[in-house]
């Protein structure tokens, strides 16, 4: 009955931490991909993560950072003014 117990528990655990982990990586590799295409030049990349964890806050900023980047281009593509 004890084992019994203690498989069933460590099954659980098991399951809690997978699922954890998977939550807590899957938008961090989604945003390093994203920060490797900005960083390419694909400044118009979308960032898809709706959360209001830490991980959205850093999606967030990311955002914004994208589009400073972005009225910079602008900015410098312009012609200067004679």
């Amino acid at each position: 009955m004890t084992g019994l117990l203690l498989a069933l528990t460590l099954a659980v655990v098991g399951l809690v931490a997978w699922r954890t982990g998977t939550n807590l990586v899957r938008p961090i590799v989604r945003l390093t991909d994203l920060a490797d295409r900005v960083s390419l030049g694909e400044l118009d990349a979308v960032i898809d993560i709706r959360s209001d964890d830490e991980i959205g806050r850093l999606a967030q900023s990311f955002a914004r950072l994208q589009t400073s980047l972005q009225r910079a281009m602008e900015r410098l593509k312009r012609p200067a003014a004679p």
